[in-house]
């Protein structure tokens, strides 16, 4: 198994590459209100809200990137996303929300998976800025929490530096995708 993969992570064409920024890297601007929580399944640290807390993270997404995935974890309580793309920068946006409420998830909310909270495509002529709010949700009496594990951000390969330099946080998305399958384990 091990050629096998050997063979596949390298004459696979390469398009596309995955940027991963994690919860705790700088170019994240939090408002007071989150706090580090912890992933029994994947042992890995996130960030999350408090459960009345209006907080918002901001970050600029890097220079041609094409997508971008927010990665979290559902949980058993209210949990609504507010989001927009440059919504600070000309006054005129539209916030979409995301539920990532999920009964199923049950009272251990830290044995929850990760999943994809929400994906969105975006203009690679221009750079963008992504904005993300906790919001009231009414299902909970106004209260919720919301999470960040980490962010995909899929850029033209031509933009990701060799991976002499640019260490571990740089991905291939098909290799991720291949190992996440074969092997069932949550992406990093």
């Amino acid at each position: 198994m091990l050629v096998t993969l050997t063979f596949l992570l390298f004459n696979a064409p390469v398009l596309y590459a995955a940027k991963v920024i994690f919860c705790q890297d700088p170019s994240i601007r939090y408002s007071p209100g989150w706090y580090a929580g912890y992933s029994t399944p994947t042992q890995d640290i996130y960030l999350e809200t408090n459960d009345t807390d209006a907080a918002s993270l901001r970050l600029v997404l890097p220079s041609n990137a094409t997508s971008v995935e927010y990665v979290g974890y559902k949980r058993a309580g209210g949990s609504l996303y507010g989001y927009c793309i440059d919504c600070e920068n000309d006054g005129s946006y539209e916030l979409q929300t995301v539920n990532a409420s999920d009964p199923s998830v049950g009272t251990d909310e830290a044995a929850a998976l990760q999943s994809i909270i929400f994906t969105m495509t975006l203009d690679p002529s221009k750079q963008h800025t992504l904005v993300v709010y906790n919001l009231p949700d009414q299902q909970f009496n106004n209260s919720g929490k919301i999470n960040l594990d980490h962010l995909l951000v899929q850029v033209p390969d031509s933009n990701v530096p060799d991976e002499t330099t640019a260490g571990p946080r740089i991905y291939h998305r098909r290799i991720i995708n291949l190992l996440t399958h074969i092997l069932q384990i949550p992406r990093p």
